[in-house]
């Protein structure tokens, strides 16, 4: 038998919400309480994932691509933008060098003098 009247400190949560929802005879109290236990529990999840990111937490990458004509290498500038803007911590920019060496060597250049903290090279062959 379990006394309700002086509450346990060794209670986990998910047991004292048993006993809660426990009491309740109508199955449809449990299912309303159990509905509202996980929509609070969704925003409280979204709303700690929705944290801000200062300036100092961002990582600046750099990708230069030899050329961005064909499909293949469409699909991949395509593949790093979609996996880059599920971190809200990662700033991508994608340069294109049009299947030039200068200009491919400019666009590693202004990386560099733009403090990128990570480099990526899809080097023309």
């Amino acid at each position: 038998m379990i006394n309700d009247s002086a509450p346990d400190e060794n209670k986990t949560p998910v047991f004292i919400i048993t006993l809660i929802l426990g009491k309740a005879k109508d199955r449809t109290i449990i299912n309303r309480a159990l509905l509202w236990l996980f929509l609070i529990a969704t925003v409280l999840i979204n709303l700690w994932s929705c944290q801000n990111t200062s300036d100092e937490n961002i990582v600046r990458i750099g990708f230069s691509q030899a050329m961005s004509q064909d499909d293949w290498r469409r699909a991949m500038d395509n593949s790093m933008k979609l996996q880059a803007s599920l971190d809200p911590t990662i700033n991508l920019t994608i340069l294109d060098a049009d299947y030039k060496s200068e200009k491919q060597i400019e666009k590693i250049e202004k990386f560099i003098a733009d403090s990128m903290e990570i480099l990526i090279v899809s080097p023309i062959q």
